[in-house]
């Protein structure tokens, strides 16, 4: 559901409000993830785990239908060539490389990597209490809105890349030292900081650069293979943080490893830019 929101959203909105349109678009998945945590802990005690889970279905349900239904594209269907998943577009070397950099982004930021799979074990390794910790991933992800919408107003002023990478990178140089947070109102300004700034500015920016790597009608097949590439960092990150998470240390070498995968995926990232513009700076959406 989510690329081919993406890419007809696209095609209604020219480059200078492409990046506000879908910022606004992101703001509904990180409402979801801001809501349902808070509700699945108020909801498990009362109606017990089977039945909340049966609640969230029936809202995905209604919520999914509504959006099937009303999505409209602007373009007549087209037929590409190549298929699903056209080996050819990675040619384009600023789309390989803007793909490798989403992979590395996923390793060690997004979504369903370190900061969001281990931040509530990690919190009550340091001494947060348990009441609080579960209302952490619905704080990470009501800050996220903030920022998606807030990079996307930036990206249509400056550029997307221009704006993804100083707000990836400070999540990245934020990451490493967050093993060593205590207190709930640091764990609180981390992850205010690092979702707003980082997941937002990614979550509401990625789809641009890819929009313009080639034509707006095969915009939806490239986003497409955008996440299927990267969906393999969003299944080894976690693996691979979990295995670095030492008795003795801690989640300080998991710490060190998401924050590293970040700044290695900034780099590629502005390789993307200069094959895109041929130059070492430029805006770039």
């Amino acid at each position: 559901m989510l690329c081919p929101a993406l890419a007809v959203v696209s095609h209604w909105f020219s480059r200078k409000r492409r990046g506000f349109a879908l910022g606004i678009i992101s703001i509904g998945s990180s409402s979801g993830s801001t809501v349902l945590p808070a509700a699945a802990q108020k909801l498990i005690p009362l109606i017990g785990f089977v039945r909340t889970i049966c609640v969230f279905g029936f809202i995905l349900i209604a919520t999914l239908g509504a959006a099937n239904l009303l999505l409209q594209r602007r373009l007549p269907p087209s037929n590409v060539h190549g298929g699903l998943f056209d080996l050819k577009t990675f040619l384009n070397k600023a789309f390989a490389f803007y793909c490798i950099s989403g992979t590395m982004t996923f390793l060690g930021l997004y979504r369903y990597d370190q900061m969001l799979t281990y931040i509530s074990v990690s919190a009550i390794e340091i001494g947060v209490s348990k009441d609080f910790v579960f209302y952490i991933i619905s704080i990470s992800n009501a800050s996220s809105a903030v920022g998606r919408l807030l990079t996307g107003i930036i990206g249509d002023k400056i550029g997307a890349m221009n704006t993804m990478t100083p707000f990836t990178a400070l999540a990245g140089i934020m990451t490493i030292p967050s093993t060593g947070m205590r207190g709930n109102l640091f764990i609180a300004t981390y992850q205010l900081t690092t979702s707003r700034f980082s997941c937002g500015a990614f979550s509401s920016l990625w789809p641009v650069p890819i929009v313009a790597m080639g034509g707006i009608k095969d915009a939806g097949r490239r986003a497409g293979m955008f996440m299927s590439f990267v969906a393999f960092g969003a299944i080894a990150g976690p693996p691979i943080s979990g295995a670095l998470i030492s008795p003795i240390k801690g989640f300080v070498y998991a710490g060190y490893y998401a924050g590293g995968t970040i700044v290695i995926s900034i780099v590629l990232m502005l390789v993307a830019r200069y094959f895109h513009l041929r130059r070492l700076w430029g805006k770039f959406s």
